[in-house]
């Protein structure tokens, strides 16, 4: 990478992830959740992936249940059926009514996403993965575990080794970058990391080390690039971007799960949405203009799912984005880019390894070990030291590794703590710890339900003590 002088750089690193839901309950928490989000997030990301540098990061869970047999099918069965079906009743019921013209262009304009996603998933002739494989350059944990929480090092090599294996199957090349589960990052992960090939991670930090915000190398040799919070909360603190009265709201649905009003409580105008997105993307190239001047080098960071499932236009604003920034002299680069073009042009600086931290709540781990959340960090801990303490390869089945991967998803804990369908995460997670006390997964419901989870198990990982 080469950046002329003067310009800044700016790498999007857009993380994705999705628990394992293939066959636990039905809309909105099982795999219907992951076909509306693979609709409305992950093909209109990766479109504009496909033509512009931004760094994606896949979660191998993702790409587990989209290679699973019939996934295609399946989706399209959601779209062509349950949702056209859905529609269709908006259509019968809005079209009575002169007053609700409104909700039905709305509607309508949601059927065209719904059916542009139908169209690209039947281009990939079966293969849904297709589209990710393709942009995906890093990688991350095999299920999302909080790495940090985890009891032992064989747990953390289990999870970088099979989201690593994963990776190399799918997409071949990887050159090192991994994505932190909830950029959750401990000074004694830095070893098990490098050894499983990991080069670069991104932390959440407000002072690194005095070296500013540009990345930096470990003296074991691990990459540090520091995510840009002013550029993050932009979009996503709760007075950000998608919060704007125009914007459609994401929370509010009509008897049919259809979203048909904006923020402002008025009806959903696509137009106005996508007016003000493209506003909002040229105010945001400023002050990625602003925070990169004299030539920095920085990282923001983001969950893919904004992109489109909770915030409707974010990827119109990310296609403006991709034009703003070089108009505003900013050089949109992939973060390996990024970071080898530094370590090339004057070598990267050498630190320590930062502080313990996370890009929770308060920058701490309460979010997935603090008081709402104890029995699930004590319980995580619990059965991981069952299964790995003291083992070696073979000596716990393959079915058992799955649902104890499938506890360690951060998932449970964070719905718990947020107060997002709490229900549904303590049951999952009831579910799962059950089952890794069953000993060889011998639970009639369990092995089926998790027989497409983690196909690349790093069973060298119970080697280490």
């Amino acid at each position: 990478m080469t950046t002329p002088a003067g310009r800044g750089a700016l790498a999007i690193v857009l993380h994705t992830h999705m628990p394992y839901v293939h066959g636990y309950g039905t809309w909105p928490f099982g795999e219907e959740w992951l076909w509306e989000v693979y609709s409305q997030s992950y093909l209109r990301v990766c479109e504009l992936a496909s033509d512009a540098p931004l760094t994606v990061s896949l979660t191998p869970v993702v790409g587990d249940q989209l290679e699973a047999p019939g996934a295609a099918d399946r989706l399209e069965h959601f779209i062509d059926v349950i949702r056209r079906g859905t529609h269709d009743e908006d259509r019968h019921w809005l079209a009575q009514s002169d007053d609700l013209a409104g909700e039905l262009r709305a509607s309508e304009h949601s059927w065209a996403v719904h059916e542009a996603a139908l169209a690209s998933a039947r281009a990939t002739g079966g293969d849904l993965m297709a589209p990710l494989a393709a942009v995906a350059t890093w990688t991350s944990a095999a299920t999302h575990a909080v790495l940090p929480l985890l009891a032992t090092e064989a747990g953390v090599r289990l999870q970088v080794g099979s989201g690593v294996g994963s990776h190399r199957r799918r997409a071949g090349d990887w050159r090192g970058g991994f994505w932190l589960p909830e950029c959750a990052w401990d000074p004694e992960l830095e070893a098990s990391l490098v050894d499983e090939g990991v080069r670069t991670v991104c932390i959440e930090v407000d002072d690194p080390v005095g070296l500013g915000l540009e990345p930096w190398q470990t003296p074991g040799g691990l990459r540090i690039a520091p995510i840009d919070r002013p550029l993050i909360d932009a979009v996503w603190h709760h007075s950000g971007y998608p919060g704007h009265g125009d914007y459609r709201d994401s929370h509010r649905r009509s008897f049919q799960n259809h979203h048909l009003w904006a923020n402002d409580g008025s009806t959903y105008d696509p137009e106005r949405g996508a007016a003000r997105a493209r506003q909002h993307a040229r105010a945001w190239a400023a002050l990625a203009a602003e925070r990169t001047a004299g030539g920095r080098s920085l990282v923001a960071a983001f969950d893919t799912e904004l992109f489109g499932h909770w915030w409707h236009e974010g990827p119109a604003f990310l296609a403006e984005v991709i034009v703003a920034l070089d108009d505003a002299g900013v050089d949109l680069v992939l973060a390996d880019d990024l970071v080898d073009g530094l370590a090339g042009r004057s070598a990267l600086a050498v630190a320590d390894a930062p502080a313990a931290s996370t890009w929770g709540r308060d920058h701490d781990l309460r979010t997935w070990s603090g008081t709402p959340v104890a029995t699930i960090a004590w319980e995580l801990r619990r059965a991981e030291l069952a299964v790995l303490a003291g083992r070696t390869p073979g000596s716990a089945s393959d079915a058992t590794l799955r649902d104890l991967l499938a506890l360690q998803s951060s998932d449970w804990a964070f719905m718990v703590a947020e107060d997002r369908t709490p229900g549904y995460a303590w049951s999952r997670f009831a579910g799962h710890r059950q089952a890794v006390d069953q000993r060889a997964g011998s639970l009639p419901s369990s092995a089926p339900r998790l027989r497409h989870l983690a196909p690349d198990l790093a069973h060298d990982a119970l080697a280490v003590g």
